[in-house]
């Protein structure tokens, strides 16, 4: 497992600024997320490919910008245009393999969609079924106001779907009134990518070091289940002043992790 930083952290940056500049500061492990279609480009892909090679760095997970609107596009009733995006997302599998990255981030459904638990597997299971065709893991995270922020949701995704992965981010299960440790023991095994981040009482989403959580505990609880992925720092820009405070968080991580190593 490695500590890495998500290029979200620097949104609006444009993403291949933002790979770029972990890069150059030491930082060797990176979550990518994709901001528009044209950076699902072969080309545009062959960029990222070159500073990838040339920092020696491993993009642990790509994130779709379309995660905003899931819900919309994967679990409306309106069936045709499932079968649309369905097929879009084959560009996310195909960045993913380009670059190395075996996992793909899915947001999912909105607690309030329309769907049945059956259609909802059903569809879930489908974008599984191609992602793994592409050698690809399609990785459902613990969103707030979606319907896997909540820890039932995800015990009757687990029991419909032995297959299952998921991403577990700290600051959506605050966000959701759920501990995270709560959220990762009913994921368990099935997590393979984790997002970190700080929070008080009255802050939810803070760099790791500036607030009061305990990360100690955390990774304790990961490395119970046999945790072999990897955890990236995932803020957003109000959360810090500098590239240097950024940085700086992945390192404080990265020495609590040691500890387990």
């Amino acid at each position: 497992m490695s500590i890495g930083i998500s290029t979200a952290c620097f949104y609006p940056m444009e993403t291949e600024k933002a790979l770029l500049t972990l890069a150059e500061n030491g930082i060797k492990t990176a979550e990518i997320f994709f901001n528009t279609d044209s950076e699902l480009q072969n080309e545009f892909l062959r960029l990222l490919m070159d500073i990838k090679t040339r920092y020696d760095l491993k993009i642990a997970a790509v994130h779709p910008f379309t995660s905003i609107c899931e819900s919309y596009l994967f679990f409306s009733e309106y069936t045709r245009r499932f079968y649309d995006v369905l097929e879009y997302y084959k560009k996310y599998f195909n960045a993913a393999n380009l670059l190395n990255s075996k996992i793909a981030v899915f947001h999912g459904g909105y607690k309030k969609h329309h769907l049945s638990e059956e259609l909802y597997v059903d569809r879930l299971g489908r974008l599984i079924e191609e992602a793994d065709r592409q050698g690809v893991i399609l990785a459902h995270e613990n969103v707030n106001l979606h319907a896997c922020a909540d820890p039932d949701f995800i015990k009757m995704l687990r029991m419909r779907m032995p297959g299952i992965r998921f991403v577990m981010d700290v600051k959506q299960a605050v966000r959701a009134g759920y501990k995270p440790k709560d959220i990762s023991r009913e994921m368990g095994e099935a997590i393979v990518h984790v997002h970190l981040s700080d929070h008080t009482a009255g802050e939810s989403c803070l760099l790791p070091g500036k607030g009061d959580y305990d990360f100690y505990s955390l990774f304790e609880c990961l490395r119970n289940f046999g945790y072999k992925g990897d955890c990236m720092v995932e803020v957003y820009k109000a959360a810090y002043r500098s590239n240097t405070e950024l940085i700086e968080s992945a390192r404080y991580l990265d020495r609590i992790w040691s500890a387990y190593r």
